[in-house]
């Protein structure tokens, strides 16, 4: 899954906007690519 999420929050002395870019990976999916990370930069080990 992955987007942009906001969070809104208001109070008495006003509002804030705080966005950000969100990527969720399952487990195979973050351990695939520190694995590939690791082989570029030569310390995989697997």
């Amino acid at each position: 899954d992955e987007g942009k999420y906001a969070c809104k929050a208001t109070n008495a002395s006003g509002e804030a906007i705080s966005v950000a870019d969100l990527r969720i990976y399952s487990n195979q999916q973050q351990q695939q690519q520190q694995q590939q990370q690791q082989q570029q930069h030569g310390k995989y080990e697997g």
